[in-house]
């Protein structure tokens, strides 16, 4: 037999119908009306002419693509690759694939990488860019898409008509201020970045207010560069000697241009990061942390796209997951501090 092995050429092996044969590779309620020994040969012929199933004959048939579609900034960072690979394992255990697409946080190949996923016909995209939102520069898609009904969560941002899983930065900011606080930090340094949603920034600001403490608030430019720049201002008078960053990767690289300058943590700063990504308790120092529940964030976005996907007549709904100030060795710690874990 030469080419790809259909369900005629099952059917016609087997001495059944191709309908007959499609119930059984399909596993359709009324195959049980079969009898064994059919079901049986069907799978067996199947098996022996390695049948591949079609999934773009599959997809007419049912309407569905099984295919999702995420959305990152970039997986070279540490944080994204972890929650891409929670996706493709949370999509698999819904017996989806999940396409993985990286923007590189540019505009332009945002719009890329979501309209291709569009026209490959995925089920629904779970989208971890700032960008889809009516006053940003996807507006003309996030427009298309709310007239479509199409499934989409977004993660850690929100915009109207769209489904979010968000982590609730609250608590892990109010115990990281708190810790800091108690150290005699009256001002904080915060670096930012560069982006379209800043959750961590309101929170942070929120806190602050509460405790009386200064914000002093840091650019970081994209690049190699940007956290050095910022060292290098930070070590004149004047700077807070206390200092909350936007991940845990830029928290880390603080860490090493502090130690490059002949300066240590926590010694001579306290350094804390945000997102608990696995490399930082690798680190040395470990990485004192606003932990985010990564594998819950992704895992509860995947279930709630798919459901959404199971019911056209779905409507948006706003989840959020609580963060933990996570200790380790990058703050000096009092003795009498009962916060974090």
């Amino acid at each position: 037999m030469h080419g790809r092995t259909t369900i005629s050429d099952i059917a016609r092996e087997a001495g059944v119908d191709k309908s007959t044969v499609s119930l059984v590779l399909n596993r359709k309620p009324l195959a049980r009306m079969l009898k064994d020994d059919t079901k049986l040969r069907i799978f067996e012929i199947a098996k022996k002419l390695n049948y591949q199933p079609s999934l773009v004959a599959k997809s007419l048939f049912t309407g569905k693509t099984m295919t999702l579609g995420l959305v990152v900034g970039g997986i070279e960072s540490p944080f994204f690759a972890e929650l891409a690979n929670t996706a493709l394992e949370a999509a698999d255990n819904h017996d989806y694939y999940m396409l993985v697409s990286a923007s590189k946080w540019n505009f332009e190949r945002e719009r890329r990488a979501l309209r291709l996923l569009l026209q490959r016909q995925t089920d629904g995209i779970i989208c971890a860019i700032g960008g889809l939102c009516p006053q940003c520069e996807h507006h003309e898609l996030y427009t298309s898409i709310i007239e479509q009904h199409y499934p989409m969560v977004l993660l850690d941002y929100q915009a109207d008509g769209l489904s979010s899983i968000c982590s609730d930065y609250s608590v892990g900011m109010n115990e990281a201020v708190q810790l800091l606080a108690g150290n005699g930090h009256t001002r904080i340094g915060y670096c930012l970045r560069r982006i379209q949603w800043n959750n961590k920034e309101k929170a942070f600001l929120s806190i602050c207010g509460k405790y009386n403490i200064e914000a002093v608030k840091y650019r970081q430019e994209e690049g190699t560069d940007g956290i050095n720049k910022i060292v290098g201002e930070i070590i004149k008078p004047g700077h807070p000697k206390a200092f909350l960053l936007f991940d845990d990767s830029s928290a880390i690289e603080m860490i090493s241009a502090i130690k490059d300058i002949g300066k240590s943590v926590p010694e001579d700063f306290d350094i804390i990061g945000i997102d608990g990504i696995a490399w930082g308790t690798s680190y040395r120092p470990r990485l004192t942390t606003i932990k985010q529940d990564l594998k819950q964030l992704m895992n509860s976005a995947v279930d709630l796209l798919v459901k959404m996907i199971g019911n056209p007549d779905w409507k948006p709904e706003n989840f959020s997951i609580p963060t933990r100030l996570m200790i380790k060795n990058t703050v000096r710690l009092k003795n009498n501090y009962k916060g974090g874990f």
